[in-house]
């Protein structure tokens, strides 16, 4: 933990000479995932049948990313930078601490996961989407909540959870076709 510890904490020296920097990672940290639901709700209401799709399985996986963090993160019990005590490279939290262990990030595994929806159905909104994670990743870390393997886990688990909803919606369409196919009468 040592390395990953140097670099919150320097990303974080970064940050904080800047007021702009802070308030940038502040909003990137807590706020950015909203607007990225927003607008996966906005998705939701617009008659487009291809993005009206994205947006139910960027709900979907949300949703599945969310159980899968917070499982894992029962289990492992990871201290947040903010609150280990290494006096070489104290991590403050700039932002109120969160209820949960640090490893996997949620926020970084609900925004990859989602993203991966949107970029699976229209690449120029996936490519804002994954940006939008990268923004919410970096503000994890700049604010000091997060570990860059932290990061990454919410990386994984967003990937993986993005196509276990991907593959189950795979397996229902293929039964209703199935399905379809057997009561099916031609005359």
């Amino acid at each position: 933990m040592g390395l990953e510890h140097q670099f919150v904490f320097e990303l974080q020296k970064i940050v904080a000479g800047s007021a702009l920097l802070t308030a940038l990672a502040i909003f990137c940290a807590r706020y950015l995932i909203i607007v990225f639901a927003v607008f996966i709700a906005f998705l939701l209401v617009r008659k487009s049948g291809k993005l009206r799709h994205a947006a139910n399985e960027a709900a979907w996986s949300a949703l599945t990313a969310l159980l899968l963090t917070t499982l894992i993160a029962f289990f492992m019990e990871r201290l947040r930078p903010f609150q280990v005590a290494d006096q070489s490279y104290l991590v403050t939290s700039l932002i109120p601490p969160p209820l949960t262990t640090a490893f996997p990030s949620g926020h970084t595994s609900v925004s990859v996961a989602m993203a991966c929806a949107i970029l699976f159905a229209n690449r120029p909104l996936g490519f804002l989407s994954l940006l939008a994670a990268a923004l919410i990743a970096l503000g994890r870390l700049a604010v000091g909540v997060h570990y860059p393997s932290d990061i990454l886990g919410g990386i994984i688990v967003g990937v993986c959870a993005f196509f276990l909803v991907r593959f189950a919606h795979y397996q229902i369409r293929r039964k209703d076709i199935e399905k379809s196919a057997r009561t099916h009468k031609h005359f």
